[in-house]
């Protein structure tokens, strides 16, 4: 029953191990979405460099965790509940892996409501391709 359910309904859940653990990710809970909407509004604010960059871009990226790491790093300790200091103390590769299968989770967020704000912010400048 429980598979049948899954396909009908899917959960949009992943299972990742790093760290040492087994980690399912899943979407943004709505009682999440106060927090994760302050930990992305300084990534989002209209005066962010980032605004408007090729999230593609390697060097893009550097820029946007250097200025934004620690609430990058937040951000999914929070919504992994797991501390920090464990998303943190993660090898490099790890935290690729975890991060990017995060974004694949949560992709319907940020596609439906940080894409539209950060274009709205732009106002009519041209988007390119953003992330």
């Amino acid at each position: 029953m429980t598979e049948e359910l899954e396909t009908i309904f899917p959960t949009n859940t992943t299972e990742v191990k790093v760290g040492g653990k087994s980690i399912n990710l899943k979407p943004f809970t709505f009682g999440q979405l106060p927090r994760v909407m302050k930990l992305l509004s300084k990534l989002t604010s209209e005066d962010s460099p980032v605004v408007g960059k090729n999230f593609t871009d390697s060097a893009v990226l550097m820029q946007v965790f250097a200025l934004f790491g620690d609430d990058i790093i937040e951000l999914i300790a929070y919504c992994i509940n797991e501390p920090k200091e464990f998303v943190a103390n993660l090898s490099q590769t790890e935290a690729i892996q975890l991060v990017t299968k995060f974004l694949e989770v949560n992709s319907d967020f940020f596609i439906k409501s940080v894409m539209p704000a950060m274009r709205e912010k732009l106002s009519g400048q041209e988007v390119g391709a953003l992330l």
